[in-house]
């Protein structure tokens, strides 16, 4: 594991959820310090990398302490070494000091590119409530190509929960332009069409949403959830059914199904 902690994904279940796949924070500082220590690898730097990388070992051993105490050697020497400050920022998170997150916002502040710290600050502050500042955060990632996909959806329903649609559906035209969009994505789209008042694109997502072999089982609950929040219990109760057809065992359909029966 990189120094880097690595974060948790939310994809729907019963409902679509935030996707915010932070595990790309790792990724993302891996890349900045090997792209860094390519351009800038001169021989009176060879001491800063080498701590750099002696640190990486401590970091992944759980010695945070001791990784914590070469980044701030490596910082004496070079203050404006991001990379070094992030991960400090980092190591002084794994072992509860408040000051981390004091590294993490500096990086962040001196450098709207260095898309782990956003991604860290929008995460701390979902974890809070504050998704205003969740979705600020998110918006300097998708700045700075190539965006993540899953960080452009979670974007997008930031947006969406802030009343912000037309941004939305901005942002999800983009993914939609980028990739494929998969089933949990269509029905986020759904929705947002369906607050936009076009209730053709809404049911072409949500039909193309269960098309294929096998979609998730979360997938028919989703959609199910569009429906009878729009008032459309028949079309709920089929959406159920079909999914309960496909994966009998899951418990969540099998219950839907059996509530709506009962309304």
């Amino acid at each position: 594991m990189s120094p880097v902690g690595r974060r948790r994904s939310r994809f729907p279940g019963r409902r679509v959820r935030v996707a915010l796949l932070l595990a790309v924070v790792g990724a993302l500082a891996v890349t900045a310090y090997r792209v860094a220590r390519l351009a800038d690898d001169a021989s009176d730097e060879k001491t800063r990398w080498r701590r750099h990388d002696e640190a990486v070992l401590l970091f992944d051993a759980g010695r945070y302490a001791e990784a914590a105490a070469l980044y701030e050697k490596i910082l004496a020497a070079k203050p404006n070494d991001r990379t070094a400050r992030f991960n400090l920022g980092l190591a002084r998170i794994r072992q509860d000091d408040e000051r981390g997150w004091a590294d993490v916002e500096a990086v962040a502040a001196a450098d709207p590119a260095f898309d782990a710290a956003h991604q860290m600050l929008a995460d701390r502050a979902l974890a809070t409530g504050d998704t205003a500042t969740a979705a600020r955060e998110l918006a300097l990632v998708v700045d700075t190509p190539p965006a993540p996909p899953a960080v452009r959806a979670a974007l997008a329903e930031l947006l969406l929960g802030l009343a912000r649609r037309a941004e939305a559906m901005e942002q999800m035209e983009r993914l939609a332009r980028d990739v494929e969009a998969p089933a949990h994505l269509r029905v986020l789209r759904a929705q947002m069409y369906w607050m936009g008042g076009d209730a053709a694109k809404a049911d072409e997502e949500l039909a193309a949403a269960v098309e294929g072999e096998a979609p998730p089982a979360g997938v028919f609950a989703s959609v199910a959830d569009v429906f009878e929040a729009r008032g459309f219990r028949e079309r709920a109760l089929q959406m159920l059914a079909a999914g309960r057809d496909l994966h009998p065992e899951d418990a969540v359909l099998r219950a839907g199904h059996a509530r709506l029966l009962f309304l």
